[in-house]
């Protein structure tokens, strides 16, 4: 049986992901599709390329094999060059290439990364903390970097914008990690029905709690000089998939009318949205009503399709991919799309 290897160049580890944690990954998904002879990190002129080696009986599979290599470790890394070869006698000789992350992005539907969460979450493990820590070290890096721009004080305020469901959740366990770090944290509610422990913990560490759909007094916390550095849009997550439409309505479309024309000045929030920018489809990418169009989107286990296809490919800014443990269970599943 011919031996085969995909080489990816490295990037920057996705947040919260360890240093240590990325080949065992990578080699576990290889081994569980095929023989698996090695596996390496290795650095070249500065840059680290992984390497893994395995067995197929031909081309065609060693490409879904490769393919399946190359969605385990954009979950954990950012991915440049890929590179599939084929040994034969002592040479190695290529067989495909893939040239930019952008080219190896893989996009699944909100029910494939729902699948994906299940089991992990049947054995009671906190997928929603670890979301949450990732949101919050990107919002840190955001603040740290406006900070290094800025000629005056940054004090560091944070609005964030939090709906009923999950993607409220997660944006608010963040904003307490960022309350404890010294943040000033202003929680702007569009419903009474927010994730309970995620809010208490807000409260605890710190946070101000504003009346709920209280547009005027969201507006004030975001703008003028005492406005905030940055927005964290945790209005709607993935339940967008497969709706009617995935527009804004009520209180959330009220208030991010409101939010949008300070987006045009000098000095504005850095906004960042939770796992997708509100008011878009998950899965097709659709847009038919108001979006706070992001700076960076913080999207979690995966990314998802909608993400990827335009409108909303437009509206999402830089993507960060935060690993939450779900690389096991995407790999045996094919993405919606590959970008």
């Amino acid at each position: 049986m011919p031996s085969y290897r995909v080489t990816l160049a490295i990037g920057r580890l996705r947040a919260g992901v360890a240093p240590d944690a990325l080949l065992p990954a990578v080699a576990a998904a290889a081994a569980e599709l095929t023989v698996l002879e090695a596996s390496s990190v290795n650095v070249v002129s500065g840059e680290a390329r992984l390497t893994v080696r395995f067995t197929a009986d031909d081309d065609e599979i060693a490409l879904q094999i490769g393919n399946a290599v190359a969605q385990t470790a954009e979950t954990l890394a950012e991915i440049g060059d890929e590179k599939i070869t084929r040994r034969t006698g002592s040479r190695w000789n290529t067989i495909a290439t893939g040239h930019t992350e952008a080219t190896l992005r893989s996009g699944y539907s909100a029910q494939q990364v729902r699948d994906a969460e299940a089991p992990h979450l049947a054995a009671g493990e906190p997928l929603m903390q670890r979301a949450a820590a990732g949101l919050a070290a990107v919002t840190a890096d955001a603040l740290g970097r406006r900070a290094q721009k800025s000629s005056e004080p940054v004090r560091q305020r944070i609005v964030i914008l939090t709906g009923p469901g999950n993607n409220g959740g997660d944006a608010l366990y963040a904003g307490a990690e960022l309350a404890k770090r010294g943040t000033e944290v202003v929680v702007a509610p569009i419903s009474e029905r927010l994730h309970p422990e995620a809010l208490a913990a807000a409260r605890r560490a710190g946070a101000t709690v504003l009346a709920v759909a209280d547009v005027d007094a969201a507006l004030a916390a975001a703008d003028g000089a005492d406005g905030a550095d940055a927005i964290l849009d945790g209005l709607f997550g993935t339940g967008s998939a497969g709706r009617p439409t995935p527009s804004l309505s009520g209180p959330a479309a009220a208030l991010v009318a409101a939010l949008l024309p300070i987006l045009d000045r000098p000095n504005r929030p850095t906004v960042i949205a939770v796992d997708i920018p509100s008011g878009i489809d998950a899965d097709t990418g659709a847009v038919d009503g108001p979006v706070l169009p992001a700076d960076v989107t913080v999207t979690f286990g995966a990314f998802k399709a909608g993400l990827l296809r335009e409108p909303a490919a437009s509206l999402t800014g830089r993507i960060e991919l935060v690993d939450i443990g779900l690389a096991d269970q995407l790999a045996r599943v094919v993405p919606l799309l590959r970008r």
